[in-house]
């Protein structure tokens, strides 16, 4: 299937687990008292290789174990040389050379039946606002792209870290990473 118009960066982590966290916010900030209250702020944990039991790594999704194989694939998959996908400065659409990526992770996704979470990431050029509006962009352009391949929109979510994730080399901070549900925490 030919994929148009897709220039996102995407790294392949995957992702272990969501919690949420407490964190206690002045409520007189919004209703000038002088109490606090509580809000829920969602944390994500990201992919890190499974612990070996006997030679074998065990990794679950959505309740079913994963095979050798299967492990081995996502491994793969969540190594940057097999599965980051870049963009150039300021731009959002996926190169054609990242196709066979994108193609790989839908493969994967209808093997295993899993969900992503996309991250989109950008150096820290511009705005914090500006930057998490073109993460954003750059996480939905490629669930649109898993969308046109054949991945169901319920299985990606696509979130914005701006340059949170920044490490100061802008030719890895455009990109998007693609993160792994698994059961393990």
């Amino acid at each position: 299937m030919k994929i148009q118009h897709i220039i996102l960066p995407m790294t392949i982590i995957a992702l272990t687990g969501c919690a949420s966290i407490e964190q206690k916010v002045p409520a007189n900030i919004q209703d000038g008292s002088n109490t606090t209250s509580t809000i829920a702020t969602p944390t994500i944990k990201e992919y890190t290789p499974p612990i070996e039991t006997n030679g074998v790594s065990t990794i679950t999704i959505k309740g079913k174990k994963l095979t050798p194989a299967q492990v081995e694939k996502l491994q793969k998959l969540s190594s940057q040389e097999h599965g980051s996908i870049y963009f150039d400065f300021n731009q959002y659409t996926v190169k054609p050379e990242y196709y066979p990526r994108l193609e790989a992770h839908a493969q994967f996704m209808r093997e295993v039946q899993g969900t992503v979470l996309l991250q989109g990431n950008t150096d820290e050029k511009g705005s914090r606002e500006y930057n998490l509006s073109l993460g954003q962009k750059r996480a939905e352009h490629v669930k649109e792209s898993l969308m046109t391949i054949g991945i169901h929109k319920d299985s990606i979510e696509a979130v914005s870290l701006g340059e949170e994730k920044a490490s100061g080399k802008d030719s890895t901070d455009r990109r998007v990473d693609v993160l792994y549900v698994t059961d393990e925490q």
